[in-house]
């Protein structure tokens, strides 16, 4: 399964409580998070490296397993070098690319309206991974879709009634 993930920049996505009381995290460099995912067996191999913007500062790390299934693993830092694992999620246990792709051509928007799309972990505790989706244009219409189920959760940074 290929998946595009665009990453430009690093952004703050805040603090989560157990943060504010250690100190700011960061987004561990390339290597070291290369060296972290294959020494504790979260991926077999690594294909890229990357940071997610926007939201919680991580590296995220896209390869296989031991069984070989696609899989993004996402870490954090923080000043001592210390990583810890923010979450991490197979591709095959969420909707795809293309059915997200599906969703916006229900609400209006085609697939070259798009700007960024990518998985990540919606905030600090990595305990809900989302697909998020920026469109071109001056005011960057945002969505923010569950992985797992598809539903709409955010729109424009507005959270959907349930």
């Amino acid at each position: 399964m290929s998946i595009m993930i665009t990453c430009l920049a690093i952004t703050a996505g805040g603090c989560s409580e157990d943060e504010s009381l250690t100190g700011q995290s960061f987004a561990p460099a390339a290597q070291p998070a290369k060296e972290y995912v294959l020494e504790k067996a979260l991926l077999s191999t690594v294909d890229d490296v990357s940071h997610t913007p926007p939201g919680p500062v991580v590296t995220q790390l896209t390869g296989t397993d031991e069984q070989g299934r696609d899989k993004i693993v996402w870490l954090r830092g923080d000043k001592s070098g210390k990583i810890d694992v923010v979450g991490s999620v197979l591709l095959k246990d969420g909707i795809s690319q293309e059915q997200v792709l599906a969703l916006l051509q229900e609400k209006g928007h085609d697939r070259h309206s798009v700007d960024q799309i990518f998985v990540a972990p919606l905030d600090n505790s990595g305990k809900q991974i989302v697909w998020r989706v920026t469109l071109h244009g001056p005011d960057q219409h945002s969505f923010v879709f569950d992985f797992k189920t598809g539903e709409l959760l955010l729109e424009n940074d507005q959270k959907m009634p349930s």
